[in-house]
């Protein structure tokens, strides 16, 4: 039988110990990342995170409404449409909502503030559906609304944007 070397064998330790020590430093930061933005079916249309935000809250009859304002451009020669859909399993498990995976409609930016800042307790009027539609070479401003069942819970874990797939969709 062969003897290893064990010159070689520290060679072969380091590596598995570097190994390691990468899978767990990439374990811990897709762990604490504050990622807002999922998925996209182009690289053309892109959430700027810096200028997009949670806002709040409402829970009235049963229905819970989540507001969050996004920042996003298109850098395409086309117009595009898209979806945007939450995935919040945090707030499922803590009973805010009952349902994880949520499709934003588009509220009027008046009525955002007024119903977060003021507490106004009306619900929220949605001017728009659940698609919408950014011109080529512009970055826009939406302004949307989240809903969902209560889940009997009036608490959010945390003051952060939900993890947010973008979606185009082809007409």
């Amino acid at each position: 039988m062969k003897k290893l070397n064990t010159s070689k064998i520290s060679i072969i330790l380091f590596a598995l110990a570097l190994f390691v020590f990468g899978a767990a430093i990439m374990f811990i930061k897709s762990a604490f990342s504050t990622q807002i933005y999922q998925s996209s079916a182009s690289d053309n249309i892109t959430i700027i995170e810096e200028e997009s935000f949670f806002s709040g809250f409402n829970v009235i009859d049963n229905m819970v409404y989540i507001f969050c304002r996004y920042t996003i451009e298109n850098s395409s020669d086309d117009d595009v449409y898209f979806v945007l859909i939450a995935n919040m399993p945090n707030e499922q498990k803590s009973g805010l909502i009952t349902g994880s995976k949520l499709i934003a409609n588009e509220v009027g930016k008046e009525q955002f503030h007024e119903i977060n800042e003021d507490g106004n307790k009306t619900v929220p009027i949605i001017i728009d559906g659940p698609m919408f539609k950014l011109h080529a070479h512009k970055t826009q401003e939406y302004y949307v609304v989240y809903t969902s069942k209560y889940g009997g819970t009036e608490r959010k874990q945390d003051r952060l944007l939900p993890v947010t797939s973008l979606v185009e969709v082809y007409q």
